[in-house]
């Protein structure tokens, strides 16, 4: 087992979620026609995503390192298409309740 400075192990989490949201808003913003068109919807997104971060990713995490792939592979095919879920279904709450602000 490789040991990690905590140091180093900071600095990719943090780059992880710097691109995992580089890349959600640039998907908020290309595919807008792929957004939900209500802010219920937008928060139904949100708590799906809170979900499968909470449910799926630790379970999947599992399950990659048990079939025999590094924890690097495990964390960029469980942990970051969830978190990019996570940043756009937060940008899709933030954008309803703009305009919900907005529209008064």
């Amino acid at each position: 087992m490789v040991r990690v400075p905590v140091e180093g192990m900071w600095a990719f989490l943090v780059a992880l979620a710097l691109g995992a949201g580089a890349i959600a808003l640039w998907l908020a913003i290309r595919f807008d026609q792929f957004a939900p068109r209500g802010f219920g919807r937008a928060l139904f997104h949100a708590g799906l995503a809170l979900a499968i971060g909470w449910l799926a990713v630790p379970a999947g995490i599992a399950a990659v390192i048990a079939a025999g792939a590094g924890s690097v592979v495990a964390v960029f095919t469980t942990a970051f298409p969830a978190l990019i879920y996570m940043f756009l279904a937060g940008l899709w709450v933030v954008k309803h309740a703009q305009e919900l602000l907005l529209h008064r």
